[in-house]
């Protein structure tokens, strides 16, 4: 990622290229291992939170599976959305870690697709994949807002698509 965006908080949001995801997936993965090593070896090291899955990574992530996993090609949206289908529809975005819960907002139960890019194996599994889930946002509709996990999802929704990603090779691949 050049210097500029990174320093300039006023600028508009950008999609990471892929040699930009790979990058910052290796960053946060050394973060998150480092992190967990600190609790294994410091009591107080407990008290620090893990690091957060960065939102542009997810997002980015998103743009490059959603052909393949939705059948639409997406930007970056300008509004109330993440991204948006090259028709306009909204698309909401949640990344997540081994914590495997999001927070479900109002927006995105408007949304037409919900993408829940997940690092869990990724994390847990020293050079996992990343599982990006794909959910019709009008099952959604009939969800409150709030806190939803992935076994809630489950139990909500029962046709939800699913593609894996792999950072450093930069290919999705077939669920």
């Amino acid at each position: 990622m050049c210097p500029e965006r990174v320093q300039n908080r006023g600028m508009r949001r950008q999609l990471l290229a892929d040699g930009e995801v790979a990058r910052l997936d290796r960053i946060y993965c050394d973060a998150y291992s480092q992190m967990m090593e600190w609790r294994r070896t410091e009591p107080l090291a407990a008290l620090i939170h893990l690091p957060k899955l960065p939102e542009m990574l997810s997002v980015s992530i998103a743009t490059i599976v959603a052909p393949g996993l939705i059948g639409e090609e997406l930007v970056l949206g300008a509004g109330r959305h993440d991204l948006l289908t090259r028709r306009g529809a909204g698309v909401a975005v949640k990344g997540t870690g081994p914590s495997r819960w999001i927070r479900l907002t109002d927006v995105d139960r408007t949304a037409r697709w919900l993408l829940w890019v997940d690092y869990t194996d990724r994390i847990l599994r020293s050079g996992g994949k990343v599982q990006v889930l794909a959910i019709d946002g009008r099952h959604l509709r009939r969800t409150r807002a709030g806190e939803l996990t992935r076994s809630q999802l489950a139990k909500r929704v029962n046709l939800v698509s699913t593609a894996w990603y792999d950072p450093q090779h930069r290919v999705p691949l077939a669920a």
